[in-house]
């Protein structure tokens, strides 16, 4: 009896671990093999455009966080080239752009979604009429998958948000009015936002007046398209304009006029104060006329404006120049 109770027990384990085996041959016929795709490190290697994320990978010896197919699966949100390019941000902490688990953003909730980084800082994932942002970074491409984990790239570097302000944000409501992008200059919690027009991303740079025309004149997109510069007159300067003439402009029948003088402030590419500084530039605007900047000066200039403040950043990674007048079409 003890020697049939030993064959029975053999037989138990043998039974067992050919129920194991075919549980996974099962799984392994509904779920493609991993094996075949890339790694997060070879599909950015592929795409081109993150070369300066993978040399900073290697910089800072991560390069494992990204290559190590055996480990646990990672999200990366990655800044393209040009976005590391653009950014006024010290070189960031790759660590900072990654979360443990595959993240996906299809469907991302109204409400924020907090993650943590591995370097234990705040990822606050917020879905808006314009787009999903990522601490204020817009989401270009989303749910990118490779072999060890999941990419979604980004327009902008990610601004650091502390866990305090992410939880702040969490808590205050987000109407649909406000841009959401624009918690990236969250750093206390909010007031309760006042019901008014969606606000574009020149808004960020506290120009009331231009964002309410480039409201009445229905390019907020436009403004805010990635890889835009935006040359934004302050409020000052509109008062050098006669207030008859600005009430004439946002008349429903002087739409068009509005239209070319605003995309006369709007450049359909990037351009940084590096970009001008110790030399002329006469890139063309979105009315098709070409703008003056001479950066061989003191001080910056744009036509004959001043520029106040130069590379400010948009909701979209937009580059804002603050000026001291508003710009007439030459």
């Amino acid at each position: 009896m003890a020697r049939l109770g030993n064959r029975a027990r053999a037989a138990l384990l043998v039974l067992i671990a050919l129920t194991a085996l075919s549980g996974c041959a099962r799984d392994l016929a509904l779920r493609p093999a991993l094996s075949s795709q890339p790694t997060i490190r070879e599909t950015l290697a592929a795409a081109g455009a993150f070369n300066r994320l993978l040399a900073l990978a290697e910089q800072q010896g991560q390069q494992g966080l990204l290559d190590a197919a055996s480990e646990p699966p990672v999200t990366l949100f990655a800044p393209t080239d040009a976005a590391l390019e653009q950014s006024a941000q010290p070189a960031p902490d790759l660590r900072s752009l990654i979360s443990p688990g595959r993240i996906s953003l299809a469907p991302v909730d109204e409400a924020p979604r907090i993650h943590t980084s591995l370097a234990d800082t705040a990822l606050v994932l917020v879905r808006a009429p314009e787009g999903t942002t990522v601490n204020g970074a817009p989401v270009i491409s989303a749910d990118v998958q490779s072999r060890n984990g999941v990419v979604h790239v980004l327009a902008a570097l990610p601004e650091p948000i502390s866990r305090q302000t992410a939880q702040a944000i969490a808590q205050a409501p987000l109407p649909t009015e406000r841009p959401a992008a624009a918690l990236k200059e969250v750093r206390t919690p909010p007031a309760p936002a006042k019901a008014e027009n969606p606000r574009p991303a020149a808004a960020i740079a506290g120009q009331k007046l231009f964002a309410q025309l480039l409201s009445i004149a229905g390019l907020q997109q436009e403004a805010q398209r990635p890889g835009t510069t935006l040359l934004v007159p302050d409020d000052k300067a509109w008062s050098r304009i006669p207030k008859a003439q600005i009430a004439a402009l946002k008349r429903p029948e002087n739409r068009g006029k509005l239209r070319r003088m605003l995309r006369y402030h709007i450049i359909p590419k990037s351009v940084a104060s590096e970009d001008i500084t110790g030399r002329r530039h006469a890139p063309r605007t979105r009315s098709g006329r070409p703008v003056a900047f001479n950066g061989t000066a003191t001080v910056l200039t744009v036509n004959d404006a001043m520029i106040l403040r130069a590379d400010l950043r948009g909701a979209s990674g937009a580059v804002i120049h603050l000026l001291d007048r508003v710009l007439i079409p030459r």
